[in-house]
Order: C-alpha cells, then structure tokens, then sequence
C-alpha cells in the first residue's frame, strides 16, 4: 500500500509530458506492482499482450495512474465479493 501511494502521489507531482511510449510495458510495470496484493488475495493477475504493439502517444505516468486505479478498484471489489 505505501508503494502505490508514494507511486501515485510521484504521478500527480509531475507534469505531463507526452511522448511515444510502449504502452505494453507502462502497464507492465504496474501490473508487477500490484501482483503481490493480487496474489495474496488469491486473485492471480497477468498481462497478455499482441506482439510488436505500435507505441502510442501518451504520458506515461497518467496511463499508470488509469490502470493502476483500474486494478486496485478491481481487486476491492473482488475481495469485497468473496467476503
């Protein structure tokens, strides 16, 4: 939990930049950020992805933060459906 607020309070501090990025390996990183909490609430998580994706235009940090968000919504939400 403190790594993903000290993760999101950097995201919020910096500008927002936007620059050609492997969209793939943005949510990659956060994907293996919250896969130990996903995991330990037995809720295996992985990432499938097309080979050879064009980057797209985007800021980094800001996509994190989505997909961040998205997971960490998704994960209350099934530990909140199981108890």
């Amino acid at each position: 939990a403190g790594i993903v607020e000290q993760l999101l309070r950097l995201v919020r501090e910096l500008p927002a930049p936007h620059e050609r990025i492997d969209l793939a390996a943005a949510v990659g990183a956060v994907v293996e950020l919250v896969r130990h909490e996903a995991e330990r609430e037995g809720c295996p998580l992985s990432l499938e992805v097309e080979r050879d994706l064009p980057r797209v235009e985007a800021d980094a940090g800001q996509v994190q933060q989505v997909v961040l968000n998205l997971l960490t919504n998704a994960l209350h939400a099934t530990s909140a459906g199981q108890a």
